[in-house]
């Protein structure tokens, strides 16, 4: 049997307050993401998460993507 294998990883921003949706970023895995690769939309919604991560997110978490 084949188990769900990582083909990815995922940076998580889980919203503190209402109206803010999750924001998943691409990354590796210690979470360190690079913004040249993304496209203009990620790139904005996750400099917007780091800027506002205390007040309106929680901090981010890595999260492995399995297919």
């Amino acid at each position: 049997m084949y188990g769900l294998q990582p083909q990815g990883f995922l940076l998580r921003f889980e919203p503190l307050v209402g109206g803010e949706k999750v924001i998943d970023i691409p990354c590796d895995a210690s979470g360190q993401v690079n913004l040249d690769a993304l496209a203009e939309a990620d790139r904005n919604a996750y400099l917007y998460a780091r800027a506002v991560r205390h007040e309106r997110f929680e901090v981010s978490v890595v999260l492995a993507q399995c297919f």
